[in-house]
């Protein structure tokens, strides 16, 4: 068989943009895993986090329990106060074994993103306790052209081009040539024999198959459109979430937790110089506990924020504080 019209260059450079194709696969695959471990690494720590406050509820409930035993046995508390400190320690060390149940299934998950199916790792390094600002949200953008789900998009237009191409290629007619030796038995004889056939495309000028490369092509530029249309109002959202989440961390930072612990503080000086109830303190405890726990849901989504807008520009969406980065509670 003798291609005419160029059909086997055409068919090679198709298969060498399926090659590239398959390498933007990867990447975007690559881009997925490295997301989803920053993901799971941002839920270990914020576990980790829930773990510790719980511990440190545990230790306050500890003491105030102990403060309110020596109360009682000088006569001037009541047992229905020690009741109420006994519950609120067991409450508290309930909450410390679900969080640390938590914890140890987060770290699994961590764990788990790169094959591994147990914990080899006792601890991991990093804290939410300094949560960075986002990058100016331009410079978040101008990443969204590397996102493999886009940059692929010229490869595939590469792809339909040369798929077109063959398409057209295949309306010229191959050759075909055939030799070889023929013996007449009647003739008892032999005959060198040479043939060659060329078909006449008449009723089929592979019009279908053109039509069909010449509509993925445009299909193709379509679906680029949309796809950067889809990723730059993803980016946004992922920004704006990341920005509201630090603004909040910082608010918690700057004044509503120490606003609360000195509250906590100053209820227990009442406590113990008797101007205060119990049921006072126990307030302020569950009032600060409050306050981190709602610190720590903000961290959570900054970290997932965060995690998001890498996945999309393939670029880290905050600055570490180290290297110059601000910090949300601007210290």
């Amino acid at each position: 068989l003798v291609e005419l019209g160029g059909k086997r260059r055409e068919r090679a450079e198709v298969a060498r943009l399926d090659g590239r194709l398959a390498v933007w696969d990867y990447e975007r695959a690559r881009a997925e895993v490295a997301a989803a471990t920053m993901r799971a690494f941002g839920a270990a720590l914020v576990a980790r986090a829930r773990e510790h406050l719980a511990t440190r509820v545990v230790t306050l409930a500890g003491e105030m329990r102990s403060a309110v035993a020596k109360q009682v046995a000088a006569g001037v508390g009541s047992p229905a106060e020690q009741a109420r400190a006994e519950a609120a320690l067991a409450h508290a060390e309930a909450d410390r074994a679900r969080r640390d149940r938590e914890r140890r299934s987060a770290y699994r998950a961590l764990a788990a993103t790169w094959g591994h199916a147990e914990v080899t790792f006792t601890d991991v390094g990093g804290s939410v306790e300094r949560l960075t600002a986002p990058r100016p949200l331009g410079e978040l953008m101008a990443g969204v052209d590397g996102n493999p789900d886009l940059a692929r998009f010229a490869t595939d237009r590469e792809r339909a081009g040369a798929a077109l191409a063959l398409a057209k290629a295949r309306r010229v007619p191959d050759v075909t040539v055939r030799v070889g030796a023929r013996r007449f038995v009647s003739a008892e004889s032999n005959a060198f024999v040479a043939e060659v056939s060329v078909p006449l495309p008449i009723f089929d000028r592979n019009h279908g198959a053109v039509l069909e490369a010449r509509e993925h092509a445009g299909k193709v530029r379509a679906e680029e459109d949309a796809a950067l249309a889809a990723t730059r109002l993803a980016v946004a959202k992922a920004y704006e979430d990341l920005r509201a989440a630090c603004e909040e961390a910082g608010a918690l930072r700057r004044t509503v937790l120490p606003r609360s612990a000195s509250a906590l503080t100053e209820t227990r000086r009442g406590y113990d110089q008797g101007l205060l109830r119990q049921i006072d303190v126990l307030e302020a405890q569950r009032s600060v506990a409050r306050v981190e726990e709602d610190y720590l849901d903000v961290a959570a989504r900054h970290l997932t924020a965060a995690a998001e807008i890498a996945r999309l520009t393939g670029r880290a969406a905050t600055v570490d504080a180290a290297n110059g980065g601000a910090t949300c509670d601007g210290r």
